[in-house]
């Protein structure tokens, strides 16, 4: 929590609205889910802004979409759990390379 709250603070106001903004500003990126591409949905299973059980229901709605939950990580999951999540990439793009 201390490096959390530090990022935070270094983060600062400003540049937090302007990446509220821009993330409003973005076109629609539903299309993108549609299963016509790979789609991997990793979660931690403390994240509290994006519930574990909310993502796996995005994965379920993706034909061909796998989901997976990193134990004891929370919204940070590459600060929290780097290797645990590296591996679930690299295990995937491992498997989907050749599609």
């Amino acid at each position: 929590m201390q490096r959390r709250t530090a990022m935070v603070a270094a983060y600062g106001a400003e540049r937090f609205m302007a990446h509220q903004e821009a993330s409003l500003a973005r076109p629609e990126r539903g299309a993108l889910l549609d299963g016509r591409v790979p789609t991997l949905i990793v979660a931690g299973s403390h994240d509290k802004l994006f519930a574990p059980e909310h993502q796996r229901a995005l994965a379920q709605g993706i034909p061909g979409a796998e989901f997976h939950t990193v134990p004891g990580a929370g919204h940070l999951l590459p600060l929290e759990q780097p290797e645990a999540l590296a591996a679930h990439l690299a295990r995937w793009v491992a498997a989907t390379s050749s599609l």
